[in-house]
C-alpha cells in the first residue's frame, strides 16, 4: 500500500515518518498539500520501502543462504551530512554522505578536537 501510494503522489499523500505529521497538517489547515510536499513524501516512501525489502533480503539470504556464514550482498542505506564546498577538484560539486546509523557511531558524527 506505501508503494502504490507513493506512487500516485499527484493525488495521493503519503506519510511514513511521524516526524513529517506536523508539515502535512499545517499544509492541510491552508487546504491541500502541495505537489512539492507529495513529491518529497513520495520519494521518503519508497527509500522506506527500498530499506524494508533490503533488510528482508538479507535476513533470508543468511537464513536460507548460509553456507559460508555471509551474505551474498549488502545493501547499506546511507544519508546526506552536508555538502562539500568543492570534489576532487574546485569544478567539481560534492556532498558527504553517512551511513543511517541511529546509534550515530561513525566517523562522520565525530568532532574534531583540533586542526
Amino acid at each position: 500500500m506505501v508503494r502504490s501510494s507513493a506512487k500516485n503522489c499527484n493525488d495521493v499523500t503519503i506519510v511514513v515518518d511521524p516526524k513529517n505529521y506536523g508539515l502535512v497538517l499545517e499544509e492541510m489547515k491552508e487546504g491541500f498539500v502541495s505537489l512539492e510536499t507529495r513529491r518529497r513524501l513520495s520519494r521518503d516512501a519508497f527509500a522506506h520501502t527500498a530499506r524494508y525489502d533490503s533488510l528482508i533480503a538479507t535476513f533470508l539470504s543468511v537464513q536460507w543462504e548460509n553456507e559460508s556464514g555471509f551474505p551474498p550482498f549488502l545493501n547499506q542505506p546511507f544519508s546526506k551530512a552536508q555538502d562539500l564546498r568543492y570534489g576532487e577538484n574546485p569544478h567539481q560539486s560534492a556532498a558527504l554522505y553517512k551511513e543511517s546509523n541511529p546509534l550515530n557511531t561513525d566517523i562522520v558524527s565525530e568532532k574534531a578536537d583540533s586542526g
